[in-house]
């Protein structure tokens, strides 16, 4: 690790070995990356952690569906849905233990003996049980592309995506009188569409509290519509982000908004973006968001929200970056919290920790409560070494991303071949 400098200040200190029987992984090959999700994740109850994503096939040059499940001591599993060309999206898991994985695909989709298809491209769920069968297979409408599924603790499933025309789920039916429209979607645990509504704005994350309500959050440019409600950015250049609240039927509880409010000028930029979401074990909302302005460094904001009325409790500026930002992933445990990003030329941490790096810098930083830093773990990067994911089990978070030439992180390394591929970081929490 190549620091120019390192300054450290109070109580903050660098983990070298954030806890035993951790690991660094090479998971599969991959390509370069365009979406915002590309390599989600869960757990079950056991511990083992399960990847939805996409690899390429280098003759034909396309990205193929990938879904992998590794074991606790980073052992691969099973793999499925290799051949089929598209992308693996998202994926949730049940109260039976059983995966839900959406994304789309190209013309077919063939798991296991389940087979689907399509006109040209379109979306898909799919079931896979605990024994890594895919038992049920279902084709969205051509046109629809799907971004995330998530379950509640009552096995409700929300879904959301971007259609063509019109949508029919069930009774449930939308239209759109533009080229394509964002869309949400509720299904109860008999599998009964009770929501379709219509949406404009980009849903980058979905989470769900212990009552089953959902929280979706996101950017939307210039104008958020949704269920009557509407939000608007300060000039037609800004892209803002949002916080929701649904009920598990739909009804929407309440509704925020962030963003920079700045000089509102034709050369004005500001894009904000709501990244990912957790809820702690006061179940407080935290919301991790990125201000992107013309004129200043990139900022990550955690802003801590009320979840019974939307009321925003704690924000805190938690650092500057100059360069670069993106990867930024949230996750809860042992009621800390514990952020990922990356950064370029140099961070500062709450004017208590600054960072000057010859290149990339891959950070997961532990903050209290109170969203103040008590530890940081950082690894050496180049531009496309990236953690785009995470998800928890207990004591261990898991951390997924992709990089090309070289990953770094505490005390482990990677060494790549130039090919993209997908990595896994196991960080074990110490007791």
């Amino acid at each position: 690790m190549k620091y120019l400098l390192l300054t450290l200040f109070c109580s903050l200190h660098i983990y070298t070995h954030a806890g035993g029987n951790g690991w660094l992984i090479d998971i599969a090959t991959t390509t370069r990356i365009s979406a915002q999700h590309y390599s989600e994740m869960v757990c079950d109850n056991m511990g083992y952690v399960y990847i939805a994503s996409y690899v390429k096939d280098t003759l034909k040059n396309v990205d193929d569906i990938y879904i992998v499940k590794v074991s606790p001591e980073g052992e691969k599993i099973w793999e499925k849905g290799i051949g089929n060309h598209g992308r693996a999206i998202s994926i949730s898991i049940d109260s039976k233990q059983r995966l839900w994985v959406t994304g789309y695909f190209a013309n077919r989709l063939t798991l296991d003996e389940q087979y689907i298809k399509c006109k040209e491209v379109a979306g898909f769920i799919a079931t896979i049980d605990t024994s890594g069968i895919c038992t049920q297979l279902s084709a969205m409408p051509d046109g629809t592309d799907m971004h995330n599924i998530h379950i509640n603790n009552n096995d409700d499933i929300l879904i959301t995506g971007t259609y063509a025309n019109s949508l029919k789920l069930g009774k449930q039916k939308i239209e759109t009188n533009r080229q394509t429209s964002g869309f949400v979607a509720i299904y109860n645990n008999d599998g009964d569409a009770v929501f379709l509504g219509d949406i404009q704005a980009y849903v980058t994350d979905v989470t769900s509290d212990t009552n089953g309500s959902f929280y979706l959050t996101g950017s939307f440019a210039e104008l958020f519509l949704f269920q009557g409600s509407e939000l608007y950015t300060q000039s037609y250049l800004d892209k803002d982000g949002f916080l929701l609240k649904l009920s598990n039927e739909g009804e929407l509880l309440w509704l925020n908004q962030t963003g920079k409010v700045g000089e509102v000028s034709e050369f004005y930029t500001s894009h904000d973006m709501g990244c990912d979401l957790a809820i702690d074990d006061e179940q407080r909302i935290i919301l991790p968001v990125i201000e992107d302005s013309t004129y200043e460094d990139k900022a990550l904001i955690v802003n801590i929200y009320d979840n019974d009325d939307g009321d925003l409790l704690k924000s805190k500026k938690l650092c500057n970056i100059l360069g670069a930002s993106g990867g930024v992933s949230i996750e809860v445990v042992k009621g800390k919290y514990y952020l990922s990003l990356l950064a370029k030329d140099r961070c500062w941490f709450d004017g208590k920790f600054q960072m000057y790096v010859d290149d990339y810098e891959v950070i997961v930083a532990e903050l209290d409560k109170n969203l103040n830093i008590t530890n940081v773990i950082s690894g050496e990067s180049d531009e496309s070494y990236m953690i785009r994911e995470s998800t928890s089990y207990k004591n261990t978070i898991y951390f997924s991303g992709h990089y090309k030439s070289k990953a770094h992180i505490d005390q482990y390394r990677l060494t790549g071949n130039g090919k993209y591929a997908l990595f896994l970081y196991k960080l074990n929490i110490a007791k």
